[in-house]
């Protein structure tokens, strides 16, 4: 899968979960606010409600008010109330007393904002603001009246609210709600101040016809409801608690889910419940639903479109350097590493590929160049040896003899000088280890030994733990070969060899020493300007170069040496109290492997 397709992917699950998460949030919060929205608006309502209700049951109070505190028609009240249910109500007496009262209840002011004001008592008296067509039956009285029952629920002298029930003083059935108050004293009567249903549906009414609007007494009776309501209406549980706060409640006789918010007046005692059914509600969460898709589409349809366009941008750099690898070949690697688009990142992946090309650029040099003194040396051997089948097929001829003579000595020089020819012309291999590297050179002193016998002493002391370390073929028993030809010409009674190899923190080392004569300064210079000369030479040399490197002296083991372990190489030349000296080691690199 491409980086591009990838982080597109990536990007979009990344994408696609905020967006639900924020969708969710965002419509969990609008569900809620909405719901505390409404619930807020059923509260005003109620408490809008209620005080409407309360300034008109205020103004029907006021009036019973203004009623007996009139001196002339509290004295009228006193008067009628002392008629005998038997007496003529058509004396003069009376007529006197009832117009009294009616001219108080008949002014301008009760008419225009008051259906009926009555006062009567348990007489019978009737003294309507509109004339009566009727008269209380004496014989029932004011017993007999529907209502009258709930005057028992009321206290002395408080008034009574009757909820919507039929006019009983007039022949038209009128559906009316009434204000009662019994007048304080001796059986002086009653004081009742009507309103039609058609005024109590103005006053409670509200624009949401969904909203249902219940009206009850202090007992929790129905008083007045904006629709056809019978029996148990499921609202008992809200009306027991009293100042129940809005929410969201079940009707026990519905089942429906209601919003119910209520309102209960101090001055009155009634309570108001305005009421939404849920299902009413859910419109409007559906538009948040709605509300909340689109702008979870569009997020994501904005979002997704940025990182495409973003992932291309980024990915334009990659692109760039992929096709620079694949065309990157060995006749142009060490070209510099160009990208039109870049970041900071994909700068360090350029850097980082150019230092790459770089090291293999060198390390391909490297072998090259060892490559070529490998074959330079293993042609300048080959050139010093005759046909290695002919020497080996001479030596076998020569151990013959010594076997018929019983001569040991030439048999043992034969098996060494064949050991070492098998070892030094085998070009399979280019490296060994220091441990065939020591058994070489020992088996070469062993040789050396059958020409000088005791004249030729050897201590060899190679520590265990550098026996695997790596050397180029040939490299110690040149160096043995050198001392040997070059470190006594002018001859000593003991020719004394110590090869000593260890190891420590910093690196592996070997030392070759003698007790010969020693380099002379000249030679000394000479060794080491061309070892410098040749470093030189190996540093800076170009592809398709040759090295014209020669011999099997110190300049050659040093090139070996040098093109293997490169700046971590350490050769000295030099002399010590009595002898010459070689020393080389192997620095550890800076991942501390050797």
């Amino acid at each position: 899968m491409k980086f591009r397709t990838r982080m597109i992917m990536v990007y979009s699950v990344f994408i696609l979960s905020a967006a639900v998460l924020l969708g969710g949030v965002f419509y969990y919060s609008s569900v809620r606010r909405s719901v505390n929205q409404e619930l807020q608006n059923l509260e005003d309502i109620s408490r809008q409600l209620i005080q409407q209700y309360e300034e008109s049951a205020k103004a029907m109070k006021n009036v019973c008010h203004y009623v007996l505190s009139d001196v002339d028609a509290l004295d009228a009240i006193r008067k009628l109330s002392v008629f005998p249910k038997d007496a003529d109500y058509v004396s003069l007496y009376f007529s006197e007393a009832a117009r009294a009262v009616r001219n108080l209840l008949n002014t301008d002011y009760i008419i225009s904002n008051f259906y009926r004001v009555i006062f009567f008592n348990r007489n019978g008296v009737v003294v309507s603001t509109i004339h009566e067509k009727r008269k209380m039956d004496p014989s029932a009285g004011i017993d007999g009246l529907p209502w009258f029952g709930e005057m028992d629920s009321v206290g002395y002298g408080e008034f009574a609210v009757i909820g919507l029930h039929v006019d009983d003083w007039g022949e038209k059935k009128q559906n009316v709600y009434s204000v009662i108050k019994e007048i304080q004293g001796d059986n002086l009567g009653y004081i009742e101040v009507q309103r039609t249903e058609d005024s109590l549906k103005a006053l409670l009414e509200v624009s949401n016809p969904e909203i249902k609007v219940l009206l009850f007494d202090k007992q929790g009776k129905l008083l007045f409801s904006n629709g056809r309501y019978d029996g148990d209406l499921g609202y008992e549980e809200f009306l027991a608690q009293g100042d129940a706060s809005a929410g969201r409640y079940r009707n026990t006789v519905t089942g429906d889910e209601e919003f119910l918010a209520g309102s209960l007046s101090a001055e009155t005692g009634v309570t108001i419940i305005v009421a939404e059914r849920y299902d009413a509600v859910k419109s409007d969460l559906h538009y948040i639903f709605t509300i909340t898709l689109l702008l979870a589409a569009s997020f994501i349809a904005i979002a997704i479109l940025y990182t495409v366009a973003a992932s291309s941008h980024l990915a334009k750099p990659v692109q760039e350097l992929a096709a620079l690898m694949e065309r990157t070949k060995l006749n142009n690697i060490t070209e510099n590493v160009e990208l039109k688009t870049s970041n900071n990142e994909i700068e360090q992946l350029r850097q980082s590929y150019e230092n790459m090309l770089k090291r293999l650029d060198s390390a391909i040099l490297k072998e090259k160049r060892t490559s070529m003194i490998q074959l330079q040396a293993q042609f300048d051997a080959l050139q010093a040896q005759v046909n290695p089948h002919f020497i080996y097929n001479i030596l076998n001829v020569i151990s013959s003899r010594g076997v018929l003579n019983n001569d040991e000595v030439i048999c043992d020089i034969c098996d060494g000088l064949a050991a070492m020819l098998r070892y030094s012309t085998n070009t399979k291999e280019r490296y060994a280890t220091v441990e065939k590297e020591a058994d070489y050179v020992e088996a070469y002193i062993k040789l050396l030994k059958c020409r000088y016998e005791h004249k030729l002493e050897y201590h060899m002391d190679i520590q265990p733990e550098i026996r695997n370390y790596i050397l180029p073929k040939l490299v110690l028993q040149q160096l043995v070969e050198n001392s040997i030809s070059h470190g006594y010409e002018n001859g000593y009674e003991i020719m004394r060899l110590e090869i000593s190899g260890w190891q420590d923190q910093e690196g592996w080392y070997i030392r070759i020493k003698d007790n010969g004569d020693g380099f002379s300064e000249e030679s000394l210079k000479y060794v080491r300007d061309e070892i410098m000369k040749l470093r030189l030479q190996i540093s800076s040399i170009q592809r398709n170069v040759e090295l014209e490197i020669g011999g099997m002296g110190n300049a050659n083991t040093y090139a070996r040496l040098y093109l293997l372990y490169s700046e971590q190489l350490i050769y000295r030349v030099g002399n010590h109290e009595q002898g010459a000296e070689v020393f080389l080691g192997i620095r550890k690199s800076k991942e501390g492997e050797l």
